[in-house]
């Protein structure tokens, strides 16, 4: 009698063993054939779980995006200031862990397929990530609304705040020699008086 095979837990150590080869062999030289050979599955079973390549693209980073928001709501427990803050939440742009940055070159050699895809999975992805986003950065407002540093008026930079980030980030790619973590400073530094938050730097 055949094992019987979860269907998710099988997706997700496809999408794990997927994430590895990108991120050591790189999106573009990745082989689909190579890969299902990889796992020893046939076509078929691939196909079962994963309609296109692309579909399991945007699930592995989908899956690996999940692992590091985690993450940075944990590390959000620990910042004081509104500036740390935002370093930690948008620390996907600008992260110096040898994993994140692996996962910023995924990210980039796929951000074409994120900008054109007609791809549901990628559509959804995308909603997900900035929903969080505009989720998290509320609640961070929110927060330094109630301990008196900020105006309420100051939420209506929910979403120009992530847009802004994504704005400076598309410069960086388009422009050489653009300094893409030092224009992201600039910016959190502007909004912080904007908001007009006075705070001792150090404290």
């Amino acid at each position: 009698m055949p094992a019987v095979v979860d269907r998710e837990e099988k997706a997700r150590e496809i999408c794990q063993k997927a994430y590895e080869v990108f991120t050591t062999e790189g999106i573009e030289k990745f082989s689909l054939n190579q890969f299902i050979a990889l796992m020893g599955i046939s076509k078929g079973q691939f196909y079962h779980y994963f309609k296109t390549k692309e579909e399991l693209i945007f699930a592995a980073i989908s899956e690996k995006s999940e692992w590091f928001l985690k993450e940075i709501k944990e590390n959000l427990k620990g910042a004081k200031t509104l500036i740390e803050k935002l370093r930690i939440l948008f620390v996907f742009y600008v992260g110096e862990k040898e994993e994140m940055v692996r996962f910023r070159g995924i990210l980039f050699d796929t951000f074409h397929l994120y900008i054109y895809s007609k791809e549901l999975k990628a559509r959804e992805f995308n909603a997900k990530t900035y929903e969080w986003m505009d989720r998290e950065l509320e609640a961070i407002l929110k927060e330094e609304i109630a301990r008196g540093h900020l105006r309420e008026e100051v939420l209506e930079w929910v979403e120009i705040i992530p847009s802004s980030v994504d704005g400076i980030y598309l410069r960086s790619i388009m422009t050489d020699g653009y300094d893409l973590k030092k224009a992201l400073e600039d910016l959190f530094v502007k909004i912080e008086k904007i908001f007009g938050v006075e705070e001792k730097r150090g404290d």
